[in-house]
């Protein structure tokens, strides 16, 4: 009997902190006035969204098939987030005039990296993007932009992740994400009426910490395994390199516990060279017989 109370006990302590794992409180990190741009918009000044050009868009720019973009987000913008778990990353946008609907299949790439902004290689005069594990994203999903459906307002584009990411603080954050259409996509205009807000109006000051890729005929996919990655091209319109960070909204919790046990709160014991015989009572090296320490039986002649 006290043997199936036990058992019981043990089952409930496991269903009791799955339920302390599902409701686990999460939070939100803006990067940029998000909460704000989301109520009110920019009142038509325009100072917060990009005007500077169709590939200049973060994450994406919803007038062409295939888009993709690097973010890069530093350890002191992202200090609250240090040593917890992302859950989601959302953008903001302004939709200008619907006109359109279109669906897209989005993942998304998550790494820490050194780097603080996007560099231009000396040899070739290009900016280069920074390489990411293609066989392992973080989140996969279709995405449907109702053109008509959201006109003339603030729409939020959340990316909710398939597995959390976790992340240490020690480095900078490099988020790519990568658009591509699906066949039922046949119609794209040659403008887009999709603005996502950036983060600050530096006129055109930038940081060079988002690059942008767009292409109504290569993927972002196939672009990184042609010879000309990782280069962007500075003179071409496929490519966006003087562009600010979206303004962007993270949602991160603690970090998960596994089975009950946290894995940086695993301490290793110390054996103590205790000996006991078989009474338990504690004895020295010098006794002969049968004895046991840290756990291991033996004979000490």
């Amino acid at each position: 009997m006290k043997k199936i109370f036990t058992t019981l006990a043990m089952a409930f302590a496991v269903m009791a902190m799955n339920a302390q794992e599902t409701t686990q409180k999460t939070e939100t990190l803006s990067i940029g006035a998000y909460d704000q741009l989301l109520k009110d918009g920019d009142n038509g000044a325009n100072d917060h969204t990009y005007f500077d050009g169709i590939p200049n868009f973060a994450p994406t720019s919803f007038a062409f098939k295939y888009t993709g973009s690097q973010t890069i987000y530093t350890k002191e913008e992202l200090a609250a987030l240090a040593g917890k778990e992302i859950t989601a990353i959302n953008h903001l946008f302004f939709n200008e005039s619907g006109y359109v609907e279109l669906k897209y299949t989005v993942n998304v790439f998550i790494q820490e990296i050194t780097e603080d902004k996007f560099r231009k290689n000396p040899d070739t005069e290009r900016y280069e993007y920074f390489d990411f594990n293609i066989d392992n994203p973080q989140a996969t999903f279709a995405y449907q932009y109702d053109g008509y459906g959201t006109a003339y307002q603030q729409i939020e584009f959340p990316m909710e992740l398939d597995k959390p990411f976790y992340y240490s603080g020690d480095k900078n954050l490099l988020v790519t994400v990568v658009f591509e259409a699906s066949n039922e996509n046949t119609n794209y205009p040659n403008y887009s009426d999709v603005r996502f807000f950036k983060i600050k109006d530096t006129g055109r000051h930038y940081q060079y910490r988002t690059m942008t890729f767009a292409s109504d005929i290569t993927t972002f996919n196939a672009f990184r395994q042609s010879n000309d990655w990782p280069k962007a091209y500075s003179s071409r319109n496929e490519h966006g390199v003087d562009v600010d960070q979206p303004v962007t909204k993270f949602t991160f919790q603690e970090k998960s516990i596994t089975n009950g046990i946290d894995e940086h709160k695993i301490t290793t014991r110390t054996a103590t060279h205790q000996r006991y015989n078989l009474a338990g009572q504690k004895v020295s090296s010098q006794y002969k017989g049968v004895v046991i320490e840290n756990g291991r039986k033996f004979i000490n002649r």
